[in-house]
């Protein structure tokens, strides 16, 4: 985003709130070649669609992001029909109420599909995590010493994960951003400039003489 936009520093307000959920499916595995179309019981294909799903879904809510990031096919032999799928959903936005409402929308879709292709579904919640607003002082700092400085900023959320979440819990925390190159983030070819880098320091170090000379 910050790449796109010709930001230099992002300044988030917080993380997103993070859910997880694992979907398994059961069906009836069979030779693919003796066994006709017609009723079949493929738990690959009703994943398919249920994949479908979720990407159209986070394109309804339009303010999250959805993402089917695991699955499991078994046998998974090139002439077997499938009789086992399972696969993972991951589902975040800033809204937990939007999240919510995101799985309600999905898990009722699942259900039809399942029940369409005659493949039992069960559906776990396996982790939900809220939102983690930064402290708001500490975020409007990182704002004001990126303008002192002339460095456009972006003001956004992280759509990642990050220990200032944990921190925050415990004492005011935010956070600062610089660009990736290529938009690439949380990924072992992640690299940013070392001029962006530079001022991503400057905006610490405001920050952090700011805070210290406050009474």
């Amino acid at each position: 985003m910050l790449e796109a936009e010709g930001k230099s520093i992002g300044v988030p307000r917080g993380v997103l709130c993070l859910h997880w959920y694992d979907i398994y499916l059961t069906g009836t595995a069979n030779q693919v070649g003796p066994t006709p179309m017609a009723g079949r019981n493929d738990t690959l294909l009703a994943a398919a669609e249920m994949i479908q799903t979720v990407n159209k879904v986070a394109h309804i809510k339009g303010d999250m992001v959805a993402t089917v990031g695991e699955i499991h096919n078994h046998p998974n032999s090139r002439n077997i029909i499938p009789d086992g799928v399972h696969f993972t959903v991951d589902i975040r936005s800033w809204e937990d109420r939007h999240s919510i409402e995101a799985w309600e929308m999905m898990e009722k879709e699942f259900q039809a599909i399942a029940d369409r292709h005659g493949t039992p579904i069960r559906m776990e919640t396996t982790w939900r995590v809220k939102r983690a607003p930064f402290n708001e002082k500490l975020v409007k700092y990182v704002q004001e010493a990126a303008q002192a400085l002339d460095y456009p900023s972006l003001s956004m959320v992280s759509g990642a994960g990050h220990d200032c979440s944990y921190i925050n819990q415990i004492a005011p925390a935010a956070m600062i951003f610089i660009p990736s190159k290529g938009g690439r983030s949380h990924v072992e070819v992640e690299e940013s400039s070392w001029e962006d880098c530079e001022k991503g320091a400057n905006v610490l170090l405001q920050c952090m003489l700011k805070s210290a000379n406050e009474q």
